[in-house]
């Protein structure tokens, strides 16, 4: 019913997988898709039936991204393997340009969506000035600097459903090897709250107030609203 194939990709890894539904054109846009999980769980695979439920109602094809998970990895190799995945993308035979593709981000996902983002708004040279059509950031985390956690981030382990505290508990210690770089923590720098939201693309944000990320979303969008993003 649904169409799953996998994708051989750079240093032979996988790159993800293209999920389509019969009725959906060979030709149709694609979504990239991002998952979630706090940068330490998730996969492809678990994604597949979602992606190809919204890849039918949008009547759009969709390629879930496969990247390196924490504490094996770090959040800046997750990221090397997404813009990996869609500079392959923009070079395969599944779209024209960038304006085929729209971005979905989801949690730590989200986050990752906004590095990329940020990262093609940046180097211009490298993507012919294009980027993607638009994106859709369900309940970003963007923030993972311990010495700065957002008021939410922890009064909210109480009501979120997902993120209670337990799970707080376990990734808190975690921090600083998932934000390293070189052998060290770089908050600031790995966090994309941080970084400029000019030049990214029509973004719809979605979170709730009971979310632990709730805060940080509301500083995402008004950092993008002040950077001129629609």
């Amino acid at each position: 019913t649904i169409a799953a194939t996998p994708l051989e990709g750079i240093h032979g890894e996988f790159l993800g997988k293209m999920v389509s539904h019969p009725t959906t054109p060979a030709d149709a846009p694609v979504i990239f898709w991002i998952y979630g999980g706090a940068f330490l769980s998730g996969d492809v695979d678990g994604n597949v039936p979602l992606a190809a439920h919204y890849g039918k109602r949008a009547n759009k094809r969709v390629f879930v991204v496969n990247y390196k998970l924490c504490p094996e990895g770090t959040v800046m190799e997750a990221f090397g393997d997404v813009v990996n995945a869609y500079d392959w993308l923009l070079a395969s035979e599944f779209v024209n340009d960038a304006s085929d593709v729209s971005v979905l981000g989801i949690s730590s996902g989200a986050g990752l969506a906004v590095k990329l983002l940020q990262h093609i708004a940046a180097n211009p040279e490298d993507y012919d000035g294009e980027t993607v059509k638009k994106a859709v950031l369900c309940c970003p985390w963007v923030n993972y600097n311990v010495n700065d956690l957002p008021k939410s981030l922890t009064a909210n382990t109480a009501h979120d459903l997902v993120v209670h505290g337990g799970v707080y508990d376990y990734v808190l210690p975690l921090a600083p090897k998932m934000a390293s770089v070189g052998g060290k923590p770089c908050y600031e720098e790995v966090s994309p709250i941080y970084g400029s939201m000019e030049g990214l693309p029509p973004l719809l944000v979605v979170s709730s107030n009971h979310e632990v990320t709730c805060d940080e979303t509301y500083e995402l969008v008004e950092k993008c609203i002040k950077g001129g993003v629609e």
